[in-house]
């Protein structure tokens, strides 16, 4: 099978260099990097906009915030160039031994969800329009409003649900919580499926409510949810209630042009020889689908968060 160059891939991904793509791929996401720090830097560090340049250009890590922002290519960041299973969160674990807070961010990520992506570190940065959930009415959300909300707002998209909750403020929808019954594990009864604000705003104590909400419906008897590693803390979940009972092991993507990613669950081996067009039984899950042109790309894992009566 054909080894493409590199070069070759960058182009198709993110167009040749000094077209218009490119260049604009690039300026975006410097330009973004730049001006998500320039306010608080001001205020806090009296910086000048290219004293904060230079920071951001030569270190990308704020520690005066305690914050680091990885730009990862999933090209570069593939197994087959190197970044096996435990690459990122051992690096994510290298950040938090010394105090900083790693987020991993993809640039499939920031090409098909920047908005989104943009959103979620402007609130890590507290620089999001700030509502208060007390201020809010709160109140089921149909199946069908929730997956468009979460499409929309959160960086997995939408999850097939069995009930949602909201919060509405000044008429607008601004939060929403999503459950279904637990997928992973029988031992838990509900799993808090989704939960995202309306872009750049954060509605402080949402989660709460929400959680309140299906609590006083439902009368669950447990809860478990996951949380992104790469992305997250959990500091969420223990405000609400949950108690964290374990981590699982890094999980990966799979990608055969670098420019989209799929989930592992539709590779499982036993699927494979109705989608492959090779196929060796004698071979693993990863070894069928690198013969077939295929890389993956791994995350840092989640957290398991248990809610009980």
């Amino acid at each position: 099978m054909e080894t493409k160059s590199w070069k070759k891939i960058k182009n198709n991904v993110y167009g040749e260099k000094g077209t218009e793509r490119r260049d604009e791929l690039e300026r975006e996401f410097q330009g973004f990097k730049i001006g998500i720090l320039l306010k608080k830097a001001r205020e806090e560090k009296r910086l000048t906009q290219t004293e904060l340049g230079d920071l951001v250009d030569k270190k990308r890590e704020y520690r005066d915030w305690g914050i680091a922002i990885e730009f990862n290519g999933v090209y570069w960041h593939s197994e087959k160039n190197g970044k096996g299973k435990n690459y990122h969160l051992d690096k994510q674990k290298k950040c938090s031994d010394i105090g900083i807070r790693l987020v991993h961010i993809l640039d499939t990520e920031w090409k098909s969800k920047e908005d989104i992506v943009r959103s979620r570190l402007s609130n890590l940065f507290g620089m999001s329009k700030r509502v208060y959930a007390r201020k809010c009415r709160v109140g089921v959300v149909d199946n069908s409003t929730a997956s468009v909300f979460f499409d929309r707002t959160h960086i997995q998209g939408r999850c097939a649900q069995s009930v949602a909750y909201g919060l509405w403020y000044e008429g607008t929808l601004v939060a929403c919580m999503s459950f279904g019954k637990s997928r992973f594990s029988k031992k838990y009864e509900w799993e808090l499926l989704r939960f995202s604000n309306e872009l750049n705003t954060s509605v402080v104590g949402a989660a709460g409510k929400l959680f309140s909400y299906f609590k006083k419906l439902v009368n669950p008897k447990s809860v478990v949810s996951y949380c992104d590693l790469r992305w997250n803390t959990g500091n969420m979940y223990s405000a609400i209630g949950f108690t964290e009972v374990g981590r699982s092991s890094p999980n990966y993507w799979y990608t055969n042009n670098y420019t989209f990613l799929e989930s592992r669950m539709r590779y499982q081996k036993h699927k494979l020889s109705n989608i492959l067009p090779l196929f060796d039984e004698s071979k693993s899950e990863w070894q069928n689908m690198s013969d077939n042109g295929f890389d993956r790309i791994w995350d840092c894992g989640n957290s398991v968060y248990v809610w009980n009566v």
